[in-house]
């Protein structure tokens, strides 16, 4: 058995075109390739089907794609440049916001972050969270502010206790 390169279940080009090879040629089947180099049937199968058509090239590994970065467009540069020049208070995702709904452009945040810290608008200022401010209820009269878990009083025997009817109708009537 063939030492394998790199990575486990990867082999090189040189293992893959001779599994092809002699599959090809009769020395070997597909299931004995399959067992014998630890792959995959369709593995097996997208080689024989990339060599035929494709040649040796078809076997060499592929590089990564990586998308090329689109460039900003000197229009929409000027644009963000602007804003920023009108409203200097303005972060990126306002920006971006400002963009959509005013001038009904699509604009990625990381497309703006980028036209400010090229042009040195970018304030990298770490923003200190304000406290939650402390909400009070205040009602003209005493007793207004009551509530009651219906869902805490205890049943005796599947019908509420006596004295726990008098206890709840105390209460009540103390309110009214």
């Amino acid at each position: 058995m063939l030492k394998t390169s790199q990575k486990k279940g990867q082999l090189s080009f040189q293992e893959k075109l001779l599994v092809v090879n002699s599959i090809s040629d009769g020395h070997l089947t597909r299931e004995k390739a399959t067992k014998m180099f630890r792959v995959s049937r369709v593995t097996i199968w997208k080689w024989m089907k990339n060599f035929a058509n494709q040649g040796e090239s078809g076997l060499a590994r592929k590089k990564n794609f990586s998308p090329k970065k689109e460039e900003i467009s000197p229009e929409l540069e000027a644009k963000i440049l602007q804003i920023k020049k009108e409203f200097p208070d303005y972060g990126v995702l306002r920006i971006c916001q400002h963009l959509r709904r005013h001038e009904l452009m699509k604009v990625s945040a990381e497309k703006v972050r980028i036209t400010l810290a090229k042009n040195g608008l970018l304030n990298q200022t770490n923003h200190v969270l304000k406290p939650a401010r402390l909400r009070r209820f205040e009602y003209p009269s005493p007793n207004l502010l009551w509530q009651m878990d219906i869902m805490t009083l205890v049943l005796k025997k599947g019908v509420m206790s006596t004295n726990l009817w008098k206890l709840v109708l105390g209460i009540f009537s103390s309110l009214y």
